[in-house]
């Protein structure tokens, strides 16, 4: 898993930082190179794609590096927590801890969530798979939406608060008020997020009609 792997490698970079950057300090505990570790937070940033990273010892900010890392951090049974970015959209929030040596960084969530919204994913029908973040706005741009953000009421579909507490499926108006049938499933990973696949019903009907026309031929 995508986020599993980026949780060891933050991990890999508390060690390393830890190591290469910091000596013991006699009673204040734990020295640090400010040099050393700026050099080494500023390459980690950019080699992983974040918009921005902070290292922090006990209360200290050793390093900020890039933009502005939102507050907050996940929950403990999620690898990620997404937050507003400023444009608009969704970011990930990721964080790793080695004893008192904390890392929390800041990735756009198209990069660290690459996610395809191929219709030709729903059974080769004119169909739509998207992922929401657990408030409800579309962490991949929705094909009939217009661009990314929340179209409005989409956050209160049925489907959608489903899906925060179980995988399913239903029938219901979708996002355009279009009749559709969903599949959904929650994404623990990012805290409750939701994966929603749906084909308009009326297409649907069409095919079954198809199929029934053959067979009385």
């Amino acid at each position: 898993e995508l986020l599993s792997l980026r949780q060891q490698r933050l991990q890999g970079f508390l060690l390393s930082v830890e190591s290469i950057c910091g000596e013991p300090a006699g009673s204040r505990g734990f020295g640090w190179s400010e040099d050393c570790v700026s050099t080494m937070v500023d390459q980690f940033r950019i080699t992983e794609g974040a918009s921005g990273a902070r290292l922090t010892f006990r209360d200290r900010v050793l390093r900020a590096s890039g933009t502005t890392v939102a507050p907050g951090f996940p929950h403990p049974d999620a690898r990620a927590l997404v937050v507003p970015a400023e444009d608009g959209r969704s970011d990930v929030l990721m964080r790793a801890a080695r004893s008192d040596l904390v890392l929390t960084i800041q990735f756009d969530s198209a990069d660290v969530l690459p996610f395809s919204t191929d219709p030709s994913l729903v059974t080769g029908h004119p169909g739509e798979v998207f992922l929401t973040d657990p408030e409800g706005r579309f962490m991949t741009t929705p094909l009939y939406g217009g661009g990314s953000g929340t179209p409005p009421g989409a956050r209160d579909l049925e489907p959608l608060r489903d899906c925060r507490a179980f995988a399913g499926e239903r029938i219901g108006p979708d996002y355009r008020g279009v009749e559709t049938i969903h599949g959904f499933r929650p994404v623990p990973a990012i805290g409750g997020g939701c994966i929603d696949a749906h084909i308009s019903y009326a297409d649907v009907l069409a095919e079954a009609e198809r199929l029934r026309a053959d067979l009385i031929r």
